[in-house]
């Protein structure tokens, strides 16, 4: 599957059964956070960020979706019914959603060097 795809599912969840394995449906319906769905997700951020690096605009379902994850995982991950066990590792996904919608948005990688991708990918 596409990075574009990937996100696709993720963030036009029309239908559940399409929508199988995805990171938002999991964590939104189930308040369970599937590493391996989060690190999907990510990969896809930031392949498509990078693709859109210096275009002039960005599709509207995408940068709604970047700005759907960076506001709502915050607020699911800080819930107090939702179990954030290690915390650290938590925190540090709702900061790294944070840093993919600003690389989006502004071009500019929040690091100096790779850390973003690294992080990103896994």
């Amino acid at each position: 599957m596409s990075p574009r795809e990937i996100l696709k599912r993720e963030f036009l969840q029309c239908e559940e059964e399409n929508a199988k394995g995805a990171f938002l449906l999991q964590l939104h319906c189930k308040c369970e956070w599937d590493w391996n769905a989060f690190r999907r997700l990510t990969s896809a951020m930031y392949d498509v960020a990078e693709e859109l690096k210096g275009q002039p605009s960005i599709e509207r379902w995408i940068a709604e979706g970047f700005w759907y994850c960076d506001s709502e995982i915050t607020a699911i991950a800080s819930h107090s019914n939702f179990s954030r066990f290690p915390e650290d590792a938590y925190r540090d996904g709702v900061e790294l959603i944070h840093n993919l919608a600003s690389f989006l948005f502004s071009d500019q990688n929040p690091y100096n060097d790779d850390t973003l991708r690294k992080k990103a990918k896994g």
